[in-house]
This record gives C-alpha cells, sequence and structure tokens, in this order.
C-alpha cells in the first residue's frame, strides 16, 4: 500500500467518528502529517516521526529502521482508530516488555 492510500485510511478512521474534529479533513496530506505530528521540519527538511514512519513508511525504510515494525504498526494504527479525535494531540503508546 502507497503511501496515499495510507493517508486515506487514516482521513476514513477520523471521517468514522462523530467525534472526530473535521477540520482535519480539510488538511493537505502534508498538513494532516503535522498536524498529527507524524512529520517534523528538522533543517527545512520534512522528517518522519518514528510514528509517521511505522503508519506511513515504505516496506524497505521499515525494516531497515524498526525490525518489529509490524507488531508496531499494528499498535499504532488501532491506537490512532481508537482514540478521542476530539481532541488535538498526542496519542502515547506504552511498550512493556513485562
Amino acid at each position: 500500500m502507497g503511501r496515499g492510500m495510507r493517508v486515506n485510511s487514516l482521513r476514513r478512521i477520523i471521517g468514522t467518528y462523530q467525534s472526530s474534529d473535521r477540520n482535519l479533513l480539510e488538511l493537505t496530506d502534508e498538513e494532516l502529517e503535522q498536524a498529527l505530528q507524524l512529520t517534523v521540519t528538522v533543517d527545512g527538511k520534512i522528517m518522519p516521526t518514528l510514528t509517521g514512519l511505522l503508519l506511513l513508511g515504505k516496506e524497505e525504510s521499515l525494516k531497515r529502521f524498526s525490525p518489529t515494525h509490524r507488531a508496531f504498526r499494528e499498535a499504532l494504527v488501532n491506537a490512532f482508530g481508537h482514540r478521542d479525535h476530539t481532541l488535538l494531540g498526542r496519542v502515547r503508546v506504552q511498550l512493556d516488555d513485562a
């Protein structure tokens, strides 16, 4: 699945919930990625955060930077899908290896 398709999937998830901030759906892909903190600007370049890489990254990049990416991606998709979209803020995922 290409990046554009994954961004569209995020838009569908946001649009599914009545409590979602509909303003997010009006943003460009780049603005949406920044609003959800999937990207940051470093030295004038837009770079993915780890969350952005896990949600939108190419398979080759995921294998290189996060060998356990499949489990992380599943957790993040669930976290974003079930969050309260009326609040614009961070989604916290706590890892516990206990």
